[in-house]
């Protein structure tokens, strides 16, 4: 599987896949690489594949899942 290395969504959504799988380690690393790119975004802004997510709601479901809440 190929990911663009610079797409937050797609590792926020392999990190769901590989949660949910049973692989927590793993999903956690790519939420955590979601949570690096998103750094740079401006909270409003909208995230490219987000179907209209902002940076901000998409860095907070990162912080829930990897502090497990969510």
């Amino acid at each position: 599987l190929y990911l663009d290395p610079d797409c937050s969504m797609l590792h926020f959504q392999q990190g769901l896949l590989l949660r949910e799988a049973g692989r927590r380690q793993p999903g956690d690393k790519a939420l955590r690489v979601c949570l690096g790119l998103l750094q740079s975004c401006a909270a409003d802004a909208q995230v490219p594949l987000g179907d209209g997510l902002s940076a901000g709601q998409l860095r907070r479901l990162c912080e829930q899942l990897l502090e497990g809440r969510a």
